[in-house]
């Protein structure tokens, strides 16, 4: 189980869709920057709103295309049927992805 947890980890961060949604997680956290200095009420509560929202929008992001790259992948180069071959439960193989693929959604 644990081997797909890396490999689904590492695929995850190689894929361009990675860095695009870090660079609007950047952009987001600028914009929590500009947002609490253009505030009339308290700056750290405004930025600490905005940031969170913002956090939160790109995490979504993040989880939603590192599974339809991950599938489409493996779908795609029939890995599938090479992994669901190998003598272990089905579940450790799904319990593996599903491992890698949230991790990073949740902050861990």
């Amino acid at each position: 189980m644990g081997a797909y947890f890396v490999s689904a980890w590492r695929s995850g961060l190689r894929s361009h869709s990675f860095h695009a949604v870090f660079a609007l997680g950047v952009l987001l956290i600028g914009g929590a920057y500009l947002a609490a200095l253009l505030s009339p009420r308290q700056p750290e509560t405004v930025a600490l709103d905005v940031g969170l929202s913002g956090m939160r929008f790109a995490l979504v992001l993040l989880a939603l295309f590192w599974v339809q790259e991950l599938v489409g992948r493996e779908i795609e180069r029939r890995t599938t049927t090479l992994f669901l071959a190998y003598p272990i439960p089905r579940s450790h193989y799904l319990l593996g992805r599903f491992v890698g693929i949230g991790s990073p959604a949740d902050g861990r």
